[in-house]
């Protein structure tokens, strides 16, 4: 009898081991199509696309003053902040990608949002490739751009309109965020 009752837990555990071994394969194969799916990214808070910022005048760091009124054609407008480890880590691929485009008709402001001791570096590295103004959270351009997370990045037109946001450079100057 006690064979028989051996033989039987035996027979149980091995189906009950055939339902896992089911489920993790069933696991596996649902995961390389879970991670083609483009996973959804947060909103950047940037003012939106098709619409324009709101008027600003800010004196740069070399002196210059901008308004609104004057903004360049098509201009690129990037938002970075001391507090933010995701703008430190972009940083050099955006200077050298802005350097890229220094030869291209393109203006690039660009908002370091911070005080100045604490800003400092960020600031010299931006300056190589840009027209950078520094001003505290909640300045001029972050007010009248809607500015609200770092970085942030726009594209505006020959008509000061938002044609493209996003994280970095590549994605704002991808064929589709063109027009």
């Amino acid at each position: 009898m006690l064979s028989a009752t051996v033989v039987v837990f035996i027979g149980l555990l091995s189906v009950f081991n055939l339902f896992l071994t089911y489920g993790i394969i069933r696991r596996l194969r649902e995961q390389p199509v879970a991670m083609a799916r483009p996973q959804a990214r947060p909103r950047i808070d940037i003012v939106g696309v098709d619409s324009s910022p709101d008027d600003f005048a800010v004196t740069f760091t070399d002196g210059h003053s901008l308004s609104s009124a004057l903004l360049p054609k098509w201009t690129i407008v990037a938002f970075f902040s001391d507090h933010c480890p995701a703008c430190r880590e972009k940083l050099p691929t955006f200077v050298r990608r802005a350097r890229e485009l220094q030869h291209v008709d393109q203006e690039i402001i660009s908002v370091v949002v911070g005080d100045q001791r604490s800003t400092a570096d960020m600031t010299r590295e931006l300056e190589r490739v840009s027209r950078v103004t520094v001003e505290p959270e909640n300045g001029p351009l972050a007010r009248a751009f809607k500015v609200h997370s770092f970085p942030a990045l726009c594209l505006l037109n020959e008509s000061g309109t938002v044609t493209a946001t996003g994280w970095d450079l590549d994605s704002l100057l991808t064929p589709a965020n063109q027009i």
